[in-house]
């Protein structure tokens, strides 16, 4: 919603009148997160990965209210500079990790291990890249 820290989700499937999914308005708590909030989906996960422009954070929906990815102590700094997450996927097509713009230089696509927000390691998403070759 407009103060940025509530995350909405509509369920358009169960019924014919849609409304909200069980457990929604979720709030979120952080003091990166009254900026603006997005929430990209991970492919074939049932994790929510939500970004603002410096801390990212990750939420387990499958329950019956969303609750913090098991894993991740935190939102974790991700410095990013603009756009979407970026996911990164196993070779069955399962989010593994993301990466986001954090502008130019060495540290232009920072990526983080979706498992417990870690940075990914580069043997990582070189074994990545080769998989979907």
């Amino acid at each position: 919603d407009g103060s940025g820290n509530k995350l909405y989700c509509l369920d358009a499937w169960s019924s014919s009148a849609p409304g909200l999914c069980h457990g929604f308005p979720h709030s979120v708590s952080s003091s990166c997160f009254s900026k603006p909030l997005r929430a990209t989906v991970m492919p074939k996960t049932s994790k929510l990965l939500l970004l603002t422009d410096c801390e990212a954070d990750c939420m387990e929906v499958s329950g019956a209210t969303p609750v913090r990815c098991e894993g991740w102590q935190g939102a974790i700094n991700v410095r990013r500079s603009g756009g979407e997450a970026i996911p990164i996927l196993d070779p069955a097509g399962v989010a593994v990790a993301f990466c986001v713009f954090g502008g130019t230089g060495p540290r232009a696509w920072p990526c983080f291990q979706l498992q417990d927000g870690r940075a990914a390691t580069g043997d990582m998403m070189a074994s990545s890249r080769r998989r979907h070759r």
